[in-house]
């Protein structure tokens, strides 16, 4: 049902764009979208600044990028070009599995894919926000203000605050010996800053957003990613009930402690992702409970900005890296399994899987906002203004949809590289061209050479932004039918479980 929805929707953005779009309008409409041709030229000229911009001179390159091309029919293209990228991938984020020779699914959902998950969707908010207020702006969701900008004096001491800690982690990360001191001394810093933000004016929001940032540096220089993650996670569920700085850091003390605890016992038995999994749905639960039984929510002592911190700094990031973790997974299974079968078949698994991911996440959000309340039955947001905004506004919630849509970024990216093998081979005469060029470039030709070269460049440029492209078409065509077409399914599911 959920599939035929989507298909709803992708319909309605075709039919209108078919019925509007003649040749010179849709030029007009194509041209409109400057940012995107002004990023397109950026990436050519810097591929072309680039030593891809001098593939003649180099033998090597050059004789590799003329086999791509000479190569016959762009499925051999695509598993020569992808076998070494998939297995580049695996080297970083499956070394476990791989030297423990586990299953393919293993390979593709592994250990610390999970943790790179969680850990880069509460990054995403967490440094927005600190960018945003260190810059001097307010900080909003859609119309809710969860922080006022900052005077002076509370921006500097953040950038301090947390430059600090980071130039104590480069420095441990350089020199091993220093490695444990500049550790003391940047938790030393983080605890101490907390309990002075206060005193210099800085909101709470931006405080454990600080918290959160810390944390981030803990997980990549440490390698003890989700500690940092699901302590600041774990901070902003309770943080409302009591002194934040206090419950920050006790937080952070027990995430890392429990994580250390639970990497000894992997040690042992070997590493899963199942233990992150559980691990994030019991903080998950814990969260929940803590909003169900807060004192201040009992009291009706908490504001829009309290909610939101919570929810959109706090509970939607754990739900969101394990919908990453799940679209992630699948489009390196799925790529992996294209190699030795029928590649378009595999593509579209990767389209619908992407999509059942991306409808659960959005259904999963509204189900958790409907049934877990404050105690004096208060939601952590109004999904009837929700929706009335997204129908009215769009644009004024481009941080939900970019959390929403970002489980769909491998899905894109893999349709990069299918696009990439694709303009390998057609159209035949721009590929002859770009061969006759670089073989010229090898037999002394300089002007041949670096027009060869560019022509490569103009490939790679439209591999990477073609796609990007027309998904932001399909989302804005027709005023954003298929957009809408999305929220509508969602509204529709709302108001079948009595959310609106």
């Amino acid at each position: 049902m959920a599939t035929c929805m989507v298909g709803w929707a992708l319909y309605s953005a075709l039919q209108g764009l078919c019925r509007t779009c003649r040749l010179e309008s849709f030029l007009t409409y194509l041209f409109s979208q400057w940012p995107f041709l002004a990023l397109m030229v950026s990436t050519f000229l810097a591929l072309a600044i680039s030593p891809y911009g001098r593939l003649w001179k180099n033998d090597a390159d050059r004789k590799r990028v003329m086999g791509r091309l000479a190569t016959h029919g762009w499925r051999l293209n695509y598993t020569r070009y992808m076998r070494p990228v998939l297995d580049g991938i695996d080297a970083t984020l499956s070394k476990d599995e791989l030297d423990r020779k586990l299953s393919p699914k293993r390979v593709a959902w592994s250990h610390d894919l999970i943790l790179w998950c969680l850990l880069l969707a509460i990054a995403y908010p967490v440094l927005s926000i600190t960018g945003h207020w260190i810059a001097g702006d307010a900080l909003m969701l859609a119309n809710a203000q969860i922080a006022p900008p900052g005077d002076n004096w509370a921006r500097a001491y953040v950038f301090v605050w947390l430059v600090g800690p980071a130039a104590l982690f480069l420095l441990g990360s350089l020199k091993s010996r220093w490695r444990l001191p500049s550790f003391v001394l940047a938790i030393g810093i983080l605890y101490g800053g907390l309990f002075l933000a206060e005193r210099f004016g800085v909101p709470d929001a931006v405080a454990f957003a600080g918290a959160f940032a810390f944390a981030f540096a803990v997980a990549v220089a440490f390698a003890v990613a989700f500690a940092g993650a699901v302590a600041g996670a774990f901070a902003f569920a309770v943080a409302f009930a009591g002194a934040f700085a206090f419950a920050v850091a006790v937080a952070v003390a027990v995430a890392f402690a429990v994580a250390l605890l639970i990497d000894r016992v992997q040690i042992a038995r070997g590493r899963h992702p199942a233990y992150w999994i559980t691990y994030s749905l019991l903080l998950l639960l814990a969260s929940s409970l803590a909003i169900l039984f807060s004192p201040a929510g009992a009291e009706g002592r908490l504001d829009t900005q309290d909610r939101y911190i919570v929810l959109f700094l706090g509970v939607f990031p754990l739900i969101n890296g394990l919908a990453d973790f799940a679209s992630v997974g699948l489009t390196r299974y799925l790529l992996r399994q294209g190699l030795d079968g029928v590649t378009w078949r595999k593509a579209a698994l990767d389209i619908l899987g992407g999509a059942a991911i991306f409808l659960l996440l959005g259904i999963t959000l509204i189900t958790y906002i409907h049934l877990v309340r404050f105690a004096d039955g208060t939601p952590l947001m109004n999904l009837t203004a929700l929706f009335e905004g997204l129908r009215d506004d769009p644009g004024q919630y481009w941080w939900l949809f970019f959390m929403l849509f970002s489980t769909l970024i491998p899905t894109v990216m893999h349709g990069m590289v299918g696009l990439y093998t694709l303009l390998l081979h057609y159209p035949a005469p721009v590929r002859r061209w770009v061969f006759a060029r670089l073989k010229a470039g090898g037999e002394g030709s300089d002007t041949e050479g670096w027009w060869g070269s560019l022509g490569y460049c103009a490939m790679l440029t439209l591999s990477i932004w073609v796609p990007i492209l027309g998904t932001w078409l399909l989302l804005t065509t027709n005023h954003g039918a298929f957009l809408q077409g999305v929220i509508a399914i969602f509204r529709g599911y709302a108001s079948l479980i009595g959310a609106i």
